[in-house]
């Protein structure tokens, strides 16, 4: 059981909050075909730019809920005591990563929505800026998050912080998303973030700072 006092026990939550206000940037936003045809893609911009607008800023707001967690995350990690601090820097650097990406590509989808609905911009560049946006969500964000994944899951093992399955799970889904089926995998990879989110947050509570150390756990080396 880990023990967290105050503020700091709710802020575990921001795993959540993420997880739900970025399904709404997903269901705003709305175009994830892979390669759609050129003008294709122009004219859904076009015709959706101000739910494609609202959508980015959501997401872009999302990333910061899950810069919180990733704090959180690292505190709840190095709490433990009883696995080298490295694993819990991992994820929070995973983390963090994943976070300025999923900004980055959600900002950059509404001020392509912005300038689409002002007609300053050409079908060709709306194409390409909505191919690159989608590659850092699909393909570069997951890589980050498979670094959270898979040393939150080494912790939970080694640690018994969470049952021994859900580190296991963890850590095959942290290898799942350095595949060429990330695309997928991070939508589950969301969802963990979400489930971890709440089950620290039940696990934690109390009035000490001062973690118990998971009776048979291993000191690291």
């Amino acid at each position: 059981l880990i023990v967290i006092n105050g503020i700091n026990r709710w802020t575990l939550l921001s795993g959540v909050v993420f997880v739900v206000l970025v399904a709404i940037a997903v269901v705003l936003v709305g175009q994830y075909e892979h390669l759609p045809p050129v003008d294709e893609v122009a004219g859904f911009f076009g015709a959706n730019a101000g739910r494609i607008s609202t959508g980015g800023y959501v997401g872009t707001v999302a990333a910061f809920f899950l810069l919180w967690f990733a704090g959180s995350l690292r505190g709840v990690l190095r709490r433990t005591r009883v696995v080298d601090s490295s694993l819990a820097d991992i994820a929070f650097g995973g983390v963090v990563a994943g976070a300025v990406l999923l900004a980055v590509a959600f900002s950059g989808l509404q001020g392509m929505a912005m300038r689409v609905a002002t007609g300053g911009i050409g079908a060709d560049a709306v194409a390409v800026m909505n191919d690159s946006w989608s590659q850092m969500i699909g393909l570069a964000m997951p890589v980050a998050m498979a670094a959270c994944c898979a040393a939150t899951g080494l912790v939970v093992v080694r640690t018994g912080l969470l049952p021994g399955w859900f580190g296991w799970l963890s850590v095959i889904i942290g290898v799942g998303l350095l595949t060429p089926l990330s695309y997928a995998v991070l939508a589950l990879a969301i969802l963990w973030t979400g489930l971890l989110s709440l089950w620290l947050f039940a696990r934690s509570g109390g009035e000490d700072a001062v973690p118990a150390v998971p009776t048979g756990a291993k000191s690291a080396a």
